[in-house]
C-alpha cells in the first residue's frame, strides 16, 4: 500500500510560526509539550498535523526512504480514550526502514522500538524497528549486515529478552552490539520519557554485548523459564 500525507498536512513548526487557532491543532501542539518534544525537535522530524479524517487529533510523523520518498506514515492519537492510539500506513515494516533518509550506514546506529522515541534522538543516528524485534527477514537487518554497521539496542525494558536475541542474533553476523542499561528505572520507561539529555548518557554508557553476555541471557532465561514451569 503507497503511504499517503492527507491533502492538508501541514509541519508542526510552520503551524506555530504562523500562530495556529484551530482548537484541534492547538490541542496537538499542548501534547507534544506535555511529552517534551519541542519546536526544534518537531521541526527535526518533520512531525506534522491535520484535521481530516482519521488523522484530526493526531500527530502525524512521516518517514522517508534513502531517496527522500515517503515510505510510510504513523499517527499518535493526542486523546487518551481513543480505542486505536496509532494510525498507520498498511505495510510490511519489515519491508521498509523507517526515515533511512535520515541514517548513516557507516556509524554506530541506535535502535529504538517505536517513532516516537525517536524524538530523544535528535542528532544521533537513529532509527525505530517498529516494534520490539528483528532478524534476517527484516530490511533494517539486511542494511545493518550489509553495511557492518556498529549497532547500540535501546529497546524498551519490558522487552529485555528479545532485546538479548536479537543481540545474539547480530553477533551470528559480527556486527558489534552495545545495550542501553535501563538499571534503575520503571519498567514502563522508554527513550521518550527520559529525554534527550538523559538518552544521550544512557547511550553513551551503553555496554558492549559479546559471547559472554549472550550465555549469561541465555542462562536468565532458562532460570526464569524453570521458575515459571
Amino acid at each position: 500500500v503507497e503511504a499517503k500525507l492527507p491533502s492538508d498536512f501541514s509541519l508542526v513548526c510552520d503551524e506555530i510560526d504562523r500562530g495556529v487557532h484551530n482548537t484541534d491543532k492547538l490541542a496537538a501542539i499542548a501534547y507534544l509539550e506535555k511529552r517534551g518534544i519541542t519546536y526544534n525537535t518537531a521541526k527535526y522530524f518533520r512531525l506534522g498535523l491535520s484535521t481530516t479524517g482519521a488523522f484530526r487529533r493526531r500527530v502525524i510523523f512521516p518517514s522517508f526512504d534513502s531517496e527522500g520518498a515517503l515510505n510510510y506514515v504513523t499517527a499518535r492519537a493526542i486523546d487518551d480514550a481513543t480505542t486505536f492510539k496509532y494510525f498507520n500506513t498498511q505495510r510490511q515494516r519489515s519491508e521498509l526502514v523507517f526515515n533511512e533518509v535520515d541514517v548513516a550506514w557507516n556509524r554506530e546506529l541506535i535502535l529504538v522500538e517505536g517513532p516516537f522515541d525517536l524524538t530523544s534522538c535528535v542528532g544521533m543516528n537513529a532509527a525505530p524497528m517498529l516494534g520490539s524485534w528483528l532478524d534476517e527477514n527484516y530490511l533494517l537487518f539486511n542494511r545493518i549486515v550489509l553495511n557492518r554497521t556498529p549497532v547500540c539496542l535501546a529497546f524498551d525494558p519490558d522487552a529485555a529478552a528479545k532485546q538479548a536475541k536479537v543481540a545474539t542474533r547480530l553477533l551470528r553476523y559480527e556486527i558489534p552490539v552495545r545495550i542501553v542499561d535501563w538499571a534503575g528505572h520503571p519498567i514502563d520507561h522508554d527513550p521518550s520519557k527520559v529525554g534527550h539529555a538523559g538518552f544521550r548518557q544512557m547511550v553513551k554508557d551503553a555496554k558492549t554485548f559479546d559471547e559472554t553476555s549472550a550465555f549469561r541471557s541465555r542462562l536468565t532465561r532458562a532460570l526464569d523459564s524453570m521458575r515459571l514451569s
